[in-house]
């Protein structure tokens, strides 16, 4: 599994905390829990852990570990399922030993997702009708129409609703187009936008293939191939995915290769979200939790801050449907009282991916 579970134990939870928070930045696939070392000797649950890292000495540490050392060390000193680091080196030197020790005793290879400039927003609801394709488009229509970034929109539901807000005929290329290039080894590099399609706005997306949506067939490997290549082509500022209201291990893997994870509920729904919270922190460990935006959609009454981040008033003008010929289609206008909410998430997630 990509994923990297870390237990860091130590008596200074400042640096501890620091720590992670700079690896994690380093590397997505690092996922921290931070204990303190009197918590640590009273509890056996570490054994769920990749990697335990230790910072100092501790009696009795099971092995194997990465501890953490004062003294400077010329080059890392590795015995007996035992890794000794200096714990003042770079980022760059932590990633690259975490990386070793880690696959010497597990014998699994980390997948690394070369993000430089494309950032990773998902958006996650605990059950339908929360609104949350809406939000997610309309903060795509957003990032494009007033910002000018190049945003590319992903389905991840189990049936795709990407055809209620993209006109996808017969005639596109779809999702398992490109995916049958990516199976067959080849680089598409910057021609992947001939693999989607656009909405008026210039926000892109891949056509749905008919049934089933293709990409909820796919493991976390075949997933991190497949996110890999869209951020090797270097063409996007903001990768958008939506999923849907499962935890399944690869809907979690792709919560933990994200920037930032709006949670999107109902108004009246808002207990979801801190047992959402709970769930993805027991799962993946508290630094990832620290990534979570909360949004409360259709607000009808009181705002509560305790149950949010921010509330989206409900306004039924902005999201109107229209048919074409055969086909109905949804229209997001985010000139109203709906785009008011959009603008006030994209000053958030602004004010902390920068």
């Amino acid at each position: 599994m990509e994923i990297i579970t870390i237990m860091l134990v130590s008596k200074d939870l400042d640096y501890a905390y620091t720590f992670a928070k700079c690896m994690s930045a380093k590397n997505n696939r690092f996922l921290f829990t931070v204990v303190d070392t009197l918590s640590f000797h009273q509890d056996t649950n570490f054994k769920k852990y990749d990697v335990l890292l230790l910072d100092g000495e501790h009696q009795a540490a099971p092995k194997p570990f990465i501890q953490l050392v004062e003294k400077r060390v010329t080059t890392p000193i590795a015995e007996e399922q035992q890794l000794y680091l200096y714990k003042y080196e770079n980022t760059n030197y932590f990633e690259s030993q975490i990386l070793f020790f880690y696959g010497m005793i597990t014998g699994r290879k980390e997948m690394h997702l070369p993000k430089e400039n494309t950032k990773i927003l998902t958006f996650h609801g605990s059950c339908g009708g929360s609104g949350k394709t809406s939000v997610s488009l309309g903060l795509a229509q957003e990032l494009k129409r007033f910002h000018d970034k190049k945003i590319l929109y992903i389905n991840y539901e189990e049936i795709e609703s990407t055809p209620l807000y993209f006109r996808c005929e017969d005639r596109y290329k779809t999702i398992s187009d490109y995916l049958y290039y990516i199976n067959s080894g080849k680089n598409i590099g910057s021609s992947i936008s001939s693999f989607t399609i656009k909405d008026e706005y210039g926000v892109e997306t891949f056509a749905p293939s008919k049934g089933r949506n293709e990409l909820k067939a796919l493991n976390n490997e075949e997933l991190s191939a497949f996110f890999k290549q869209l951020l090797e082509c270097g063409l996007y500022d903001f990768i958008l995915v939506d999923s849907d209201g499962s935890l399944t291990d690869e809907s979690l893997w792709i919560l933990s290769v994200s920037d930032q994870i709006i949670v999107v509920e109902r108004y009246g729904e808002e207990s979801k979200q801190h047992k959402f919270r709970n769930y993805l922190e027991f799962c993946l460990g508290s630094i990832l939790v620290e990534k979570v935006v909360s949004v409360v959609n259709f607000c009808e009454g009181i705002e509560n801050e305790e149950h949010a981040d921010l509330f989206i008033d409900a306004d039924s003008v902005s999201l109107k449907s229209i048919r074409e010929g055969n086909f109905i289609y949804k229209t997001i206008n985010i000139d109203k009282d709906f785009g008011v909410g959009i603008k006030e998430l994209y000053a958030k997630l602004t004010l902390i991916l920068q």
